[in-house]
């Protein structure tokens, strides 16, 4: 009941309320079961993703080691769950830049989840999307498209043309078509990741944030200032809400503002937007 709670809040965004609940399970099933029972790795893994989304690193490494080596244990080097850990660990050392460790972890999860669940099952998509994001981030752009194109094909085939995953992977191939400058192509994804994101997530969720974001800076690249900056507000105001002032998505939604104001002529609303944010503020304001 309370891992299900924590699970449900922690993939609304709503991170406040599941953080509480995922050590609360993982006592619980500590003291019925012992230390090293599945349950507690699932409790581990639940609040190292939720640390992960909070970009609390540190923090979540070590739970994504202690749950591998729990479900190894149990369940042998190869099992499903096992996968888990090693797809967890990946997508901490990508986002961190450890790109030459998060990748044989990606292919390693990708051998044991199409083994598992065969290779067009939703799971396998989520390994498919983040190896995209991988090489994208890397800027090796023509080894990334197929993999977001393969991803999109895998969740709209077996979930649905609008579900919140295949917009994930609309997102990625807007970010990529923004980098190789085919900016007409982007816009067309971004507004089809958006439409779907803001309908099956609603307008307080990260992953819309995330969208606002970077079709804003699509926007601002395009010397479309007006466009761009509500589209930042926005992004701003619910990354502010749901990750935190200090989060490294929330401050860089932020500097891209201040970049924007810049560039339109207006300094000192920029200079002014800078000193309203500086250092760490408890409590949100109107932005």
């Amino acid at each position: 009941m309370l891992y299900g709670l924590a699970v449900l809040f922690s993939k609304q965004g709503k991170y406040e309320e599941a953080e509480p609940l995922f050590p609360r399970a993982w006592r619980i099933w500590e003291q019925a079961f012992g230390p090293d029972h599945p349950e507690v790795a699932n409790s581990l893994y639940g609040l190292a993703i939720l640390y992960y989304e909070q970009s609390r690193d540190e923090e979540a490494e070590p739970l994504f080691h202690r749950a591998w080596r729990i479900w190894e244990q149990t369940f042998g080097p190869d099992h499903r769950q096992v996968a888990y850990a090693l797809y967890g660990l990946a997508i901490l050392y990508k986002k961190q830049g450890r790109y030459e460790e998060a990748e044989p972890l990606f292919h390693r999860t990708w051998g044991i989840w199409e083994q598992a669940f065969g290779p067009d099952h939703p799971q396998v998509a989520y390994l498919l999307h983040y190896l995209a994001e991988l090489f994208l981030e890397q800027g090796k752009y023509e080894q990334a498209e197929p993999f977001y194109e393969r991803a999109l094909h895998i969740w709209e085939q077996t979930l649905g043309l609008q579900c919140p995953e295949a917009a994930s992977s609309l997102n990625g191939l807007a970010n990529l078509y923004r980098e190789r400058g085919r900016y007409s192509e982007a816009e067309q994804f971004y507004q089809r990741a958006l439409a779907i994101r803001e309908r099956q997530l609603g307008l307080e969720h990260p992953d819309t944030a995330e969208t606002w974001h970077d079709f804003a800076v699509l926007q601002s690249l395009r010397g479309n200032l007006a466009q761009a900056e509500p589209l930042y507000r926005q992004a701003f105001a619910v990354r502010e809400q749901r990750l935190g002032r200090q989060h490294p998505k929330t401050r860089a939604t932020l500097e891209c503002h201040v970049v924007l104001l810049r560039k339109a002529g207006r300094s000192d609303e920029a200079a002014a937007l800078e000193a309203r944010f500086a250092g760490d503020h408890s409590h949100p304001e109107t932005y």
